[in-house]
């Protein structure tokens, strides 16, 4: 009710509204998911938040110089703002920011500062603070903005300002927030003060006026609930990150295991037949018969080891025998040569090889192994192909797992739109490398992230913060990568944050009520004072019960007067009045 200055405190008041609901609208986004209708909302929300705040300081201005700014500035000021939307949402919500939250931080951090320069210390210290902690608060909302399409603020942005300062610019706002909450309740209190003095009251008013009790202990009931908070808060936090962390570590090996169940013996049998004797004979007659006998061993260890196709090259690269010789796609005269698992097995060595296969366009996991001579010379080479179908049947379960080659290229996941994509960067040479072997057919490498992500980080796929789980799968680079998302995370920190609100929301409101209780104690106790002495004045004159002037009924003065005037040598004990001073010349 006190004004300082004449500030339009109630459209500080506004302001103050609608950026908390702002910003409890912001923290509900990431917690719980965000969308384009969520996000225009919110902006909305924040402009009208600056609004209120152009309107402070308009209506301030007027009360205290006189001087109204016109309302049609709003005008051009809202064209400004919305010439963001031409970079998109976020280019709008940039220069909305920009135009409005700083111009009116700072308008009204002035406004503040001039209006506290005349009044008495203890109301202009309290300013002082606010003013500066706005005209801050417009610099930090105007200039820190989230990263967007517009040049300024494609390098001035939230990642910019932690990267200088390390920490975030909301623990900066929040921190202004409270400064500027605290002033205005030490205002509070001190206009209290200050009125009371002037009012020059009864020692026995003094005991009703603001004291530590009602000032500074809930200032300090508040900070103890948000330091609990706070701490609290970041517990659960890391309390559940645990649990998210336990619990991708335990998919991801769940799967691992899964996947080298499958693929684990492969390679031995692709071993085992190819020091098979028939296979053996084959590779060096090549006759029509020998191919024969190798290719009715070739069908049974298909059967026996469920795999899909086991075919034997020559020393060119070319199929000689193949179990599926009699499928329409038989591998049968086709060439392989190019493939690494064949240059590999052609140089004495067995070899893995996971790629699209070039006949049937189906991924596999081939494993090969050298046929040799008495001489133990190469002579071919014997290949097993494994589909993997049944293995991404599995990893639907988790929509975030991939298998992923050296290179960072997807070759199994849960979600069919990453088949194939690049996680991470890949280099030219790498580029060129698997276009030319032809390993996953055509490639477009849009990488998702820059560089491999560790084991263990926090990594963000379609704005969705997740718990990266990578384990290397053999000596050649692949590795098993799972994402576990960490929204959980924030849930249980919005409740933990909405928990101190609504804690420090009833602190405040005791501390609102006490307030009020002592205003009506002091109100109540000014009444009584008046009232006692009226009833010691009634004992000596009638006075009016409306316009409290002595009345004269029975003209008790009348006498009284007279009396004193018959016995001028009487002893006086009271001084002249101010008339009879000026006559007697008493007074000179």
């Amino acid at each position: 009710k006190e004004k300082p200055a004449a500030l339009a405190w109630r459209w500080l008041a506004f302001f103050a509204l609608a950026a908390g609901g702002n910003k409890w609208l912001g923290l509900a986004a990431v917690s719980l998911g965000d969308n384009r209708f969520f996000s225009g909302l919110r902006l909305a929300v924040m402009a009208v938040s600056f609004g209120f705040l152009f309107e402070f300081s308009r209506r301030s201005k007027r009360d205290i110089d006189g001087k109204t700014p016109p309302a049609w500035g709003y005008v051009p000021l809202a064209l400004l703002a919305l010439a963001g939307g031409f970079y998109g949402l976020g280019g709008l919500y940039a220069s909305v920011r920009y135009v409005l939250g700083l111009s009116s931080g700072l308008l009204a951090g002035i406004v503040i500062l001039r209006a506290a320069r005349n009044l008495p210390g203890q109301l202009r210290r309290p300013l002082l603070a606010l003013g500066s902690a706005l005209s801050v608060y417009g610099f930090t909302v105007g200039l820190i903005v989230p990263k967007s399409g517009m040049p300024l603020f494609s390098w001035l942005n939230y990642a910019a300002f932690q990267a200088v300062f390390g920490f975030p610019v909301q623990l900066l706002e929040a921190a202004l927030a409270a400064l500027m909450a605290g002033s205005v309740w030490v205002l509070a209190a001190s206009v209290w003060r200050y009125s009371r003095s002037m009012r020059a009251e009864a020692p026995e008013a003094e005991a009703v006026a603001p004291s530590v009790k009602t000032v500074w202990l809930p200032l300090a009931a508040l900070s103890v609930l948000l330091c609990a908070g706070w701490f609290g808060t970041a517990a659960l936090g890391r309390a559940e990150r645990v649990a998210v962390v336990r619990d991708g570590r335990s998919n991801t090996s769940i799967l691992y295991f899964r996947m080298n169940e499958k693929l684990l013996g492969i390679g031995q049998t692709a071993s085992v037949m190819a020091e098979s004797a028939a296979v053996t004979q084959a590779a060096i007659s090549k006759t029509p018969g020998d191919i024969e006998k190798a290719n009715g061993l070739l069908d049974r260890f298909q059967k026996v080891h469920e795999v899909d196709v086991c075919y034997l090259m020559d020393a060119r690269g070319t199929v000689i025998a193949s179990s599926n010789r009699k499928d329409p796609l038989s591998f049968v005269g086709d060439n392989y040569a190019f493939r690494p698992y064949f240059k590999e097995g052609l140089q004495g060595k067995g070899s893995r090889y996971f790629a699209l296969g070039n006949t049937t366009r189906t991924r596999g996991y081939y494993a090969s192994a050298p046929v040799t001579d008495k001489a133990g010379r190469v002579v071919a080479v014997a290949a097993i192909k494994k589909s993997l179908d049944s293995l991404e049947e599995e990893m639907r379960l988790m929509p975030y797992a991939f298998f992923v080659s050296p290179e960072g290229v997807v070759f199994l996941s849960g979600r069919k739109e990453f088949l194939f994509s690049s996680l991470w960067t890949v280099g030219a040479d790498a580029r060129y490398e698997l276009l030319k072997s032809n390993q996953f057919g055509p490639l477009e490498f849009k990488p998702l992230w820059t560089n491999p992500p560790a084991d263990g980080s926090l990594v963000y796929l379609e704005g969705e913060e997740f718990y990266l789980s990578r384990l290397m799968s053999g000596s050649d680079g692949w590795s098993l990568l799972s994402l576990a998302p960490t929204r959980s995370v924030l849930v249980i920190r919005f409740y933990g944050i909405f928990m101190t609100l609504v804690l420090c929301l009833l602190a405040a409101g005791l501390a609102v009520i006490l307030a009020q209780y002592q205003a009506r104690r002091a109100e109540a106790l000014e009444l009584l004072l008046i009232r006692e002495e009226t009833w010691i004045l009634s004992g000596l004159l009638p006075v009016c019960g409306a316009c409290r002037r002595s009345r004269d009924d029975k003209e008790y003065r009348a006498k009284v007067e007279a009396y004193l005037a018959s016995h001028v040598k009487g002893a006086s004990t009271h001084g002249l009045c101010p008339d009879c001073a000026r006559k007697t010349g008493a007074g000179a």
